[in-house]
């Protein structure tokens, strides 16, 4: 996730307050990529090993139905185990520090990075950072680019173990010590596409996507309000799709994809908090459209402080008929979200019942 200020509200609610996590190491910044030496304290969340024991679990009642031999549960289980366990947490620091890199680069002071069971989280504050939309778009980009080079360098040793090599685990046979550790570069591989892919193109708050697109409809000229619409409609499609793919493998008996229910009402959640504060008119006070720390100057004004005084100043110029008609347009288009949710969830609920049941060989 995108790099935020550690006092945000909505992340003190979701994580309890992350100053009573204890620091489990510190990381160094490494000078040559821009990171100027500074260490950046790791605080772990409590429930860090919720993920992989749920799916192993569940991969273990897998197993057991479609009658795999114990020896096969055990090194199937052990593959999930490292690559939802310490391989993904691992994923998920380098894609932080990138985060964190970009942001020292860009003129920020790193605070911390917060690693928890959906994710992680880089907090930063500086009087720079967000002098520009670029600048924004550029800390939010990083991120996800560390699973470039991941990717390539899991291909790469995939490529030298197998003789054969695919992106698909199918007619391999984790029995045998060649074809476990090809599954395992295999996974890995598919885990870091899957985080770049999620975290670039699925426009939903707080991904990494979210930000891009903010800042970048805030560059085009958009009304703040706007854009908060256009967020909260592209993330209900996100949830909407999201459950449905959970409740479709979870009817396939693969229960391990509840964890995909847990995502979703975490987006949700956050959704909700979008759509309250737009409402409420204190887009402000939200992470993705708040760019002030302790460390700015009060008497300066951020980058998003002057594009709500630019478009408040315009709507007090305007005549009272045309503010109540982009009122009654903002509550049209609330509706149209509503009724669009509604028919893809609709479609989509028909799209499980014809699907067929669970079949195992």
């Amino acid at each position: 996730m995108p790099a935020m200020r550690a006092q945000d509200p909505v992340w003190s609610r979701v994580m309890g307050g992350t100053t009573l996590l204890p620091e489990w190491a510190w990381v160094k910044l490494p000078e040559c990529l821009g990171g100027k030496g500074l260490v950046v304290p790791i605080r772990v969340h409590y429930l860090l090993v919720v993920i992989p024991v749920l799916m192993g679990i569940s991969t273990l009642i897998w197993s057991a139905s479609a009658g795999k031999s114990g020896a096969f549960a055990f090194l199937i289980v052990l593959i999930v185990l490292l690559t939802l366990g310490p391989m993904l947490y691992l994923t998920v620091l380098l894609h932080e520090l990138g985060h964190t890199i970009a942001a020292v680069r860009k003129g920020a002071k790193p605070i911390e990075i917060l690693l928890w069971p959906l994710g992680g989280l880089a907090s930063t504050e500086t009087t720079h950072t967000g002098t520009s939309y670029c600048d924004r778009i550029y800390i939010a980009v990083m991120g996800p680019a560390v699973h470039v080079p991941l990717s390539l360098i899991w291909f790469v040793m995939g490529s030298v173990a197998a003789e054969e090599w695919t992106l698909s685990t199918q007619g391999r046979n984790v029995e045998k010590a060649g074809d476990w550790f090809e599954v395992f570069f295999i996974l890995e591989c598919q885990l870091n596409l899957i985080m770049l892919g999620f975290n670039l193109l699925i426009p939903s708050f707080p991904l990494d996507c979210s930000a891009i697109l903010v800042n970048l409809l805030a560059w085009c000229g958009m009304h703040p309000h706007t854009i908060a619409i256009v967020l909260v409609g592209s993330s209900v499609v996100v949830i909407l799709l999201l459950c449905t793919y959970a409740i479709w493998a979870m009817s396939r008996q693969y229960w391990g994809a509840v964890i995909w229910l847990a995502v979703a009402a975490f987006l949700a959640y956050n959704t909700w908090l979008i759509h309250n504060a737009r409402v409420q008119g204190k887009l402000q006070e939200t992470s993705v459209f708040n760019d002030r720390s302790e460390r700015t100057d009060p008497e300066e004004h951020t980058l998003f402080e002057k594009m709500f005084e630019e478009h408040k100043t315009k709507q007090d110029h305007q005549p009272e008929q045309n503010q109540s008609d982009k009122s009654q347009g903002a509550s049209s288009m609330d509706l149209s979200i509503v009724l669009v949710s509604a028919i893809v969830l609709y479609q989509l609920v028909g799209l499980i019942q014809s699907c067929e049941g669970p079949t195992y060989n």
